[in-house]
């Protein structure tokens, strides 16, 4: 069982939500700055283009062409894009998750260890260059990382009063959740773990701890059968329909580069994250057993079990598919700051004879400065890199082309599409390099575009070439996208 919720008193009290208030004001600030400046990317487009369709059935047909994706966020997508279609309108809602995500796990932190542990943990997610950047994405992430925490908090109060009513609102985060994103299967699989280990506590009568793990199962079982519309309609068509792209290995270099992204991006001083959350994870584990095996779980488990889904389906592995483990892991290393802290003060206390000085909290502090310290130098390389411009190029098709012209787009139609939609109507159907030869034998202008994507086709680097050698004039839009204009036969 949890130890109980230490209470502050009242000025204490106010002093945590003064501390809390600034803090969500700086993460709210550094996840609106430059909201709205770069293009959106790939990913993105993908997503605007499909939210963007006049029917629900079309947008949902969609999202059932995108591997892995689930409908909820681009839902929330799609009222955002018939409001706006600027970039910082549209993702104006990942910001607002993410910012609640902060708030989320101060709570959470409070609950699990300590008022101060959550407040530590907070500030360590609010300069996360790694949850800046999907809270600024048009993307599912931020909302799924929102979502585990508010489903995670409903789980604990649920296992701990053991009403019906909070059991069903769990089941009602499971679904959200599961429409957001699969991997809520294992968020599910780890809070089970802590209802079973707190079923076989010796601490606590069998009766009560096997109703309450028992409707742990029914709960998640209710959230299963939420899902199962969705799984008829989309998830049966992606098991005959996988993506042939070569699985990532699960090596150690992968290991060390998903830690190093988790603690602040820093690749020197991620052992010194990692200890702490070491020191963390056995607070949490004193304070309860299933508490710490969940945690240990949830950030050691998620990893390997996640590569091991991208080799069964041959898919790619990139990091952001466990930024879930973001918050746990940062939560362990602010469990541990504060437990190094107190260590701290226990042997200045045995050499000072001044008792009054708040040593505990100056100690806190200067660990968790010394921690930003770390992490904060590597956001301007984030607000600084580069993107993929497909808004530059797609004015750019916009302004040129003219009523006749050919537009080869690569298979890039239907993303170029949410910026160039006359383009998309003179598109020349693009199957192979010979069509390129057929677009050329026209006469017509032919304007073409390349993105390092193309690079997929079987054939992706002689296409290349051809249109180099065959190119009047190339503009540039960064990240190997170029809007190529092509000579004329004589």
């Amino acid at each position: 069982m949890s130890a109980p919720i230490h209470r502050p008193p009242p000025s204490a009290a106010a002093d945590s939500r003064w501390v809390l208030g600034s803090i969500l004001t700086i993460a709210a600030a550094l996840r609106l700055y430059r909201l709205g400046s770069r293009s959106l990317w790939f990913d993105e487009v993908a997503q605007a283009a499909v939210a963007a369709e006049t029917s629900l059935r079309a947008i949902l047909a969609g999202v059932e062409a995108h591997h892995g994706a689930a409908p909820l966020d681009y839902l929330i997508t799609s009222v955002m894009v018939r409001l706006s279609h600027s970039e910082w309108v549209l993702r104006l809602p990942p910001a607002l998750w993410g910012t609640l995500s902060v708030y989320w796990l101060a709570r959470l932190g409070r609950r699990l260890v300590s008022a101060e542990t959550g407040i530590i943990a907070a500030l360590l997610l609010t300069f996360s260059s790694f949850h800046i950047w999907y809270s600024q994405e048009l993307r599912f992430y931020a909302s799924f990382v929102l979502l585990t925490l508010i489903a995670t908090e409903c789980f604990l109060v649920a296992s701990e009063r053991n009403r019906t009513g909070l059991w069903m609102r769990y089941s009602l985060c499971l679904v959200a959740g599961l429409y957001t994103h699969y991997y809520t299967v294992l968020l599910a699989a780890f809070h089970g773990v802590y209802a079973l280990g707190q079923s076989l506590s010796r601490s606590r009568a069998r009766t009560p701890a096997y109703q309450r793990f028992l409707r742990f199962t029914i709960a998640a079982l209710v959230g299963g059968v939420g899902f199962v519309p969705w799984v008829l309609f989309a998830v049966r068509y992606e098991v005959g329909n996988r993506p042939a792209i070569e699985p990532p290995p699960f090596t150690w270099e992968l290991v060390r580069e998903t830690l190093t992204t988790l603690s602040g991006g820093n690749p020197k001083y991620w052992p010194l994250w990692f200890a702490f959350a070491l020191i963390g994870l056995g607070i949490c584990t004193r304070r309860d057993s299933a508490l710490g095996l969940m945690l240990a779980l949830w950030v050691g488990a998620t990893l390997p079990l996640v590569v091991l889904s991208d080799q069964l389906v041959h898919y790619f592995f990139n990091v952001r598919q466990v930024l879930f483990i973001l918050p746990p892991y940062l939560l362990l290393v602010a469990a541990g700051v504060e437990a190094t802290a107190r260590a701290a003060v226990a042997v200045v206390e045995r050499l000072s004879p001044r008792r009054d000085l708040p040593v505990a909290t100056l100690a806190s502090a200067c660990l968790t400065l010394g921690l930003l310290a770390t992490a904060i130098p590597q956001l301007p390389a984030y607000y600084r890199s580069p993107r993929e411009d497909w808004r530059g190029a797609g004015e750019y098709l916009e302004k040129t082309i003219r009523p006749g012209d050919v537009v080869v787009l690569l298979n890039g139609g239907p993303y170029i599409k949410f910026y160039a939609p006359t383009a998309v109507r003179q598109e020349w159907r693009f199957f192979a390099l010979k069509d390129l030869d057929a677009a050329v034998a026209t006469r017509w202008p032919v304007r073409v575009l390349w993105t390092h994507y193309a690079y997929l086709f079987p054939e992706g680097a002689a296409i290349h070439e051809w249109i180099e050698n065959h190119a009047a004039q190339r503009v540039d839009f960064g990240m190997q996208m170029a809007v190529y204009e092509l000579r004329q036969p004589d």
